[in-house]
């Protein structure tokens, strides 16, 4: 039996995934523009579930970072507000 079995398909947060990240997938005709599955957003609104969660302690992933199709942005700038938050 794989390890893989145990881990959940999708997240158990009843937090807004779809659009709280940093996911950036470039447009097919101009690859400056967002594609529809983005999900670029401020900041604040990124780290709003650990404000609201208050842990003990925390990790704070600070490159981007490439999945498959799309890409995952954390800018020198937003890393500083992420750790304000």
């Amino acid at each position: 039996m794989s390890s893989r079995a145990s881990v959940p398909a999708r997240p158990t947060s009843s937090l807004p995934h779809d659009r709280v990240g940093g996911r950036f997938i470039p447009g097919t005709e101009n690859p400056l523009e967002a594609a529809e599955g983005s999900n670029l957003t401020t900041p604040e609104i990124r780290v709003q579930h650990v404000v609201a969660l208050k842990p003990e302690i925390c990790s704070l992933d600070v490159g981007t970072m490439n999945f498959g199709s799309y890409a995952v942005l954390n800018t020198p700038p937003h890393m500083e507000r992420y750790g304000e938050g």
